[in-house]
C-alpha cells in the first residue's frame, strides 16, 4: 500500500507543485500592495499628528503676543499688578 502524499502536494504528478507555486505567487503579488498600504496610512497618520498640532501652537504664539494688560487668569480675572 503506497504512504499518502504529504498536505499540498498530489500523487498525479507536478500538480501540488504548480499549486505551490500559485499560492507562493499569490502571496508575493498581494504582498506589495499590502505593505504599500500600510505605509501610507502611517505617513497619513504622522500628518494628521502634526496638523492637529499646528492650531494648539498657533493659539498659544497668539495667546503670548496679546499686551500682558489684556490677559487674564484662568478664572478671567486680570493677574495681579508686578509693581
Amino acid at each position: 500500500m503506497p504512504s499518502p502524499a504529504p498536505p499540498g502536494t498530489s500523487r498525479a504528478g507536478t500538480g501540488g507543485q504548480v499549486r505551490g507555486s500559485a499560492a507562493v505567487g499569490y502571496g508575493t503579488f498581494i504582498t506589495g500592495p499590502v505593505t504599500a498600504t500600510v505605509l501610507s496610512l502611517s505617513t497619513t497618520v504622522r500628518e494628521l499628528r502634526a496638523t492637529r498640532e499646528q492650531p494648539a501652537r498657533s493659539a498659544v504664539a497668539k495667546e503670548l503676543l496679546r499686551s500682558p494688560t489684556t490677559r487674564t487668569t484662568s478664572s478671567g480675572t486680570p493677574p495681579p499688578s508686578s509693581s
